[in-house]
């Protein structure tokens, strides 16, 4: 976690955390929320960039195995998940989960929405820089 830098911001209730990648750019930040949500999550982890939908998956797969989801909500989740919107924000339980899936999250290439790039979807941005 050593690409990732965490800064402290803010006191009590409304502290949280601005985390920078190894060039200093700005990358997301780490803040309380307001109130736990049903699954407990007291914590949200926002990037600037989409989060990958590997990573999203996984997650998602990991709560319905320990049954955090009831089937309901399980197909409420699939029916409104779009490949077409980007997620920013990630709701988590403690502030060193944020930091885990921050780090996860640059280590698989946030900012695309389906993971890294393949070397098919390399090709065809050569192509269009070169047409222009």
């Amino acid at each position: 976690m050593s690409e990732l830098e965490f800064k402290k911001i803010g006191k009590g209730k409304d502290a949280g955390f601005v985390i920078k990648d190894k060039d200093g750019k700005g990358f997301g930040s780490i803040k309380n929320k307001p109130s736990a949500d049903k699954l407990g999550n007291k914590i949200e982890l926002r990037i600037n960039k989409p989060i990958p939908r590997s990573i999203r998956n996984q997650i998602q797969n990991e709560r319905i195995k320990k049954g955090l989801l009831t089937p309901g909500q399980i197909k409420l989740a699939k029916r409104f998940d779009s490949e077409k919107k980007p997620v920013h924000r990630m709701p988590v339980k403690t502030i060193a989960e944020a930091k885990k899936l921050a780090a996860k999250i640059l280590k698989v290439g946030g900012g695309s929405r389906n993971g890294p790039i393949t070397q098919i979807q390399e090709k065809l941005l050569i192509r269009k820089k070169k047409l222009k």
